[in-house]
């Protein structure tokens, strides 16, 4: 454990987790419709398939692992360079006060209809693996095992929970802010930090393959 520098990793996390998005507005929208019993059953929906993103990572960096030092090198590099994409994105998308509305398109109250719809969501939203992949792989070394991997991913998703759940409490909250103070600290800094993040790793890799 000793090969991940977790204070970055965990920091990371946090803010990352701490972005809303679609699946935000989605279990806010639930939690003020249908109540707690509803939002729960989305989130661990949700977790379901964000976890098979994290297992399908799993698979292809442990491949890389026992393949060669330059192919995780390789990987890293592309994996940085698409978290500035996505950094980038993030910093251009609408304010992030636009997704703790109370608008969803549910419209039964049914436990297993709001958990199918939590897994669906997560499995088709394929930037969500994308990341889990590029932002994971960037704390692996030659040395590390692939259940360094696993654990970081299962932190990461239990974030998100937790974080999913806190925004249907702190969503009314939340929208009494202005929206430049929302859209500062739950875009605009998650936003930078990847984009930081991203330049970093790329600076590294490439001072790593110089010739000296």
């Amino acid at each position: 454990m000793t090969d991940v520098n977790w204070t970055l990793f965990l920091i990371a996390s946090f803010t990352f987790c701490a972005i809303p998005g679609k699946d935000v507005r989605c279990i806010t929208g639930n939690f003020d419709r249908f109540g707690k019993k509803a939002a729960l059953s989305g989130i661990v929906g949700l977790a379901l398939g964000y976890s098979c993103y994290v297992i399908l990572s799993w698979l292809i960096v442990s491949f890389t692992l026992a393949a060669s030092p330059v192919v995780l090198t390789v990987l890293k590099l592309l994996g940085a360079l698409f978290l500035i994409w996505e950094g980038s994105r993030i910093y251009r998308m609408p304010p992030a006060s636009r997704y703790l509305s109370k608008y969803t398109k549910m419209t039964t109250a049914h436990p297993s209809s709001f958990f199918l719809q939590g897994t669906t969501r997560s499995l088709q939203n394929l930037q969500a693996g994308l990341f889990s992949l590029s932002f994971f792989s960037q704390f692996m070394t030659p040395n590390s095992s692939g259940d360094m991997f696993i654990l970081m991913g299962t932190l990461f998703c239990l974030g998100t929970s937790a974080f999913n759940l806190a925004y249907c409490y702190l969503s009314p909250w939340l929208k009494r802010l202005s929206v430049n103070d929302i859209d500062f600290f739950l875009s605009k800094v998650p936003a930078m930090l990847m984009l930081a993040i991203g330049s970093w790793m790329t600076c590294e890799i490439a001072w790593e393959v110089m010739p000296e």
